[in-house]
């Protein structure tokens, strides 16, 4: 008796809410994560050494990463998206006043901004690109 792989046949439907649902779980773990980034006191000393004199950096793509994965986790909420990840930049930045160690400044507040519209931008850019039908797509 031989055995036939099981084919499962997944619709563009199936897909979306997949994608979708990992874009939403990567967000929250990153969510997550930032909050422990930008408020701990306690960091261990690799992240420290690592970003020491690259702070702004760190900022930046910290806030990029994080407002792009918010954009792809929900696409059809352009303006809440944007609005939130600013507001969440810039609550960030000034819940460092509660820590010990960390301090609200200026090339922060900016690298946080900056990152944020940045990340939101590219990908509102691209899926408006390929939404136009400009993405390269299998077949054409």
């Amino acid at each position: 008796m031989t055995e036939r792989p099981i084919a499962v046949a997944a619709s563009a439907a199936d897909v979306g809410v997949l994608t979708r649902l990992i874009c939403l779980t990567m967000f929250m773990l990153a969510l997550a994560a930032s909050l422990w980034l930008s408020l701990s006191d306690h960091l261990p000393d690799l992240v420290v050494r690592t970003i020491q004199g690259r702070q702004e950096l760190a900022h930046f793509g910290m806030h990029t990463f994080l407002s792009a994965l918010a954009a792809l986790a929900f696409p059809q909420h352009r303006l809440r998206v944007v609005f939130g990840i600013l507001v969440f930049a810039v609550a960030v930045e000034l819940a460092q006043t509660t820590t010990v160690t960390r301090q609200v400044t200026a090339g922060d507040l900016t690298a946080n901004l900056s990152g944020a519209v940045l990340g939101c931008g590219l990908i509102f850019a691209m899926r408006g690109f390929v939404l136009q039908g400009h993405g390269s797509r299998p077949g054409r």
